[in-house]
């Protein structure tokens, strides 16, 4: 049996007590998805969330880059914009949105938009629900789970 490698989190990262990620309740955990040892995506606690997306770099997904990092991106097709307690992050000239993230409270943030497709991964959501490939996910409570869903 392979040994699960939960990914080190970045420094700086501090998760919210509650993300909703896509209708989902993500209460004291750490790693909203995981793909084998890698992380597509972190929001974190700060004024406004901060967050952190990763991309694999070609399919079979073993090597990844870092595409945003703190807010700040580092790929000139990936925009990050803030306003109050909202932060996006659009691609290809602000045609996709990858993730709307809002702040609700100190402890709660949501994701109200994601799509990871134009950086390779078949995950995607709104607020009605999670779809990873064909695979939906809604309305579920993960509670002090450090990873909500992994694929191993």
């Amino acid at each position: 049996m392979e040994e699960i490698v939960l990914p080190k989190v970045p420094e700086g990262y501090f998760p919210f007590k509650e993300l909703i990620v896509c209708s989902n309740q993500f209460i004291r955990g750490v790693v909203p998805i995981r793909i084998k040892s890698k992380i597509p995506f972190l929001v974190g606690k700060g004024d406004v969330p901060i967050i952190w997306l990763n991309a694999p770099l070609a399919k079979g997904g073993h090597n990844w880059k870092e595409v945003v990092v703190k807010n700040e991106s580092l790929n000139k097709k990936i925009e990050v914009m803030i306003s109050k307690d909202t932060v996006s992050i659009a691609a290809n000239d602000k045609t996709f949105t990858v993730i709307k993230v809002n702040k609700l409270s100190y402890d709660v943030a949501e994701i109200i938009d994601l799509d990871l497709r134009p950086l390779g991964l078949n995950i995607y959501g709104d607020k009605n629900g999670l779809y990873i490939g064909t695979h939906s996910v809604l309305n579920n409570i993960f509670e002090a789970a450090h990873t909500m869903i992994a694929m191993d």
